[in-house]
């Protein structure tokens, strides 16, 4: 829930004036600032639609020859088994620069121990509580 003095605006919302990306578990979009936004949809996870969001970041990277900044509203991310959990951990990083994470709350279960392995990757994370904080991070890894 957003405090009463928190706009809506500082979550991410899926824009009209973008190409979209809708895959199974998400949708997601470049903004204007060349970062690459993810916003979830709160469904069960498999092994399948985590290797097509991958597949998806290979060719919005040239196969990681131009790694994006990852921008995620993780108030939406839903729970994954070790399996997944470790398949994104491993392939995450050979597309992506940067993972900045928006959740008003503390990270918890999945996220907490995927955010954990992605950081032990040399992958530079990090959570915050609006999208203005996260892109301000972000755009120092552009």
């Amino acid at each position: 829930m957003l405090r009463e003095n928190q706009e809506k605006e500082e979550y991410l919302k899926i824009p009209d004036n973008r190409e979209l990306y809708d895959i199974e578990v998400s949708t997601l979009w470049i903004d204007e600032d060349g970062i690459l936004c993810s916003s979830p949809k709160n469904i069960e996870r498999t092994m399948e639609q985590y290797k097509e969001i991958i597949g998806l970041f290979a060719k919005l990277t040239n196969d990681g020859k131009n790694k994006l900044c990852l921008l995620t509203d993780a108030s939406k991310v839903a729970q994954t088994n070790k399996e997944i959990k470790e398949y994104f951990a491993a392939e995450l990083p050979k597309y992506i620069k940067a993972h900045a994470m928006i959740s008003e709350q503390p990270l918890q279960g999945t996220v907490t121990s995927t955010f954990i392995k992605l950081s032990w990757s040399g992958l530079p994370i990090c959570q915050f509580p609006n999208k203005k904080e996260a892109k301000e991070w972000l755009k120092t890894h552009l």
